[in-house]
C-alpha cells in the first residue's frame, strides 16, 4: 500500500465520499442487519475515511484498520493506523472494501488466514480482473491510466473463489460488475465475495 499517496487523498477535503458506499448498504442488506446471522462487531480492513466504518457502527462494534488515515473515533469505532495484515482479535465479519487490490499478495495471505481463523464472514468488494483500465494485463498489473500513482493489483474472480474455498469458506454472493463502485466519471468493474466459515 502506498502511504504517502493516501494520505494526500484523506487530507484534501471532500476527496473521498463521506456518505457510505453501495458495497456497505449491500452487506448490510444481506448480512448485518440479518438476525440470524448473528453480527455484532466487525473488521474494516483499509477503511479509509471511516465512511463505511461510521455506518457499520450502527449495528454493533466496528474496529477500523487503515496504514495511511486515522479518522475520529466515535460511539461504536475504534480506529487504528497499522498496515491490514497486523490485525487482531476476533471478529463476527471481516470487511474489505476497495482494500484487497491494494496490498501486494503475500498480504492477502496472511489477511485470509486470519479470517479463517478468527471471523465467521468476510465481505469482499476489489477492482476486478475484467476492468478494462487492467488493459488486459491481469491481476498483477500496477501501472494504469487511473493508478498510475499507487499500487493496484487487480483481483480475478475465480481465483479469489478458489482461495476462499480452499481454506474451508463456503461462498455466500459472489459477482462481477461494473455497476458497482461508480464515482464522478469513473465505473470500474469490481468482484464481489461474500463467505462464511463453514
Amino acid at each position: 500500500m502506498d502511504k504517502n499517496y493516501w494520505e494526500n487523498i484523506y487530507n484534501k477535503e471532500d476527496a473521498v465520499p463521506a456518505e457510505p458506499s453501495a458495497f456497505a448498504l449491500f452487506i448490510v442488506n444481506m448480512l448485518v442487519d440479518q438476525k440470524e446471522h448473528n453480527i455484532h462487531s466487525i473488521v474494516d480492513l483499509g477503511c479509509g475515511n471511516g465512511r463505511d466504518s461510521y455506518y457499520l457502527a450502527k449495528y454493533g462494534t466496528v474496529v477500523g484498520i487503515d496504514l495511511a488515515t486515522k479518522p475520529d473515533d466515535k460511539t461504536n469505532v475504534t480506529f487504528l493506523q497499522r498496515s491490514m495484515d497486523d490485525i487482531e482479535g476476533q471478529h463476527d465479519l471481516m470487511y474489505m472494501r476497495f482494500s484487497l487490490h491494494s496490498i501486494p499478495e503475500e498480504v492477502e495471505e496472511k489477511v485470509l488466514n486470519h479470517a479463517m481463523k478468527y471471523c465467521k464472514y468476510l465481505a469482499i468488494e476489489a477492482r476486478s480482473t475484467a476492468d478494462k483500465l487492467s488493459g488486459g494485463k491481469g491481476e498483477n498489473s500496477v501501472e494504469t491510466s487511473y493508478a498510475s500513482k499507487h499500487y493496484r493489483r487487480y483481483i480475478d474472480k475465480d481465483k479469489i473463489v478458489s482461495k476462499l474455498k480452499n481454506r474451508g469458506f463456503n461462498i455466500l454472493h459472489v459477482s462481477e460488475s461494473d455497476t458497482y463502485a461508480k464515482y464522478k466519471d469513473t465505473s470500474p468493474t469490481c468482484v464481489r465475495v461474500v463467505a462464511c466459515i463453514s
